[in-house]
């Protein structure tokens, strides 16, 4: 029945293609979502704005272009301490000399893992000998 209703009115009355794309329209953008339509780009200007505004709030928070000299100063003053003689005893001749460490081969610049490993073979060295 409403089909012939549909029919009737699609015979009586003239509707050319704009005027039924314009009446479908809402129908079309509910049924079709993932086709948008295209939108006008307004980038540039809104770009501009906001870069514009990223640099006015940069310089109001940084302060840019003024030094802060204090920010290289040290927070307690140093204190020049002399070097410390090591202590000499009698018995110091009596002791014995430490044996010299073997010298390792340097590794390749660049092999971080093998330096890693080669410090964990030395300090298990160091708990055996000890």
């Amino acid at each position: 029945m409403i089909l012939f209703v549909f029919d009737v009115a699609i015979r009586r009355l003239y509707l050319d293609r704009a005027e039924w794309l314009k009446a479908t329209e809402p129908l079309r953008r509910r049924l079709f979502f993932w086709r948008q339509p295209v939108r006008p780009a307004e980038t540039k200007e809104s770009l501009a704005a906001l870069l514009s505004r990223r640099g006015q709030v940069r310089a109001e928070k940084t302060g840019a272009g003024q030094p802060r000299p204090e920010l290289f100063e040290p927070a307690q003053p140093v204190a020049a301490t002399p070097p410390v003689a090591a202590p000499t005893t009698a018995k110091a001749s009596e002791a014995k000399p430490a044996a010299p460490a073997a010298p390792t081969p340097a590794p390749e610049r660049g092999a971080h893992t093998s330096r890693l490993l080669e410090a964990k073979r030395r300090a298990s060295r160091k708990l055996d000998q000890s």
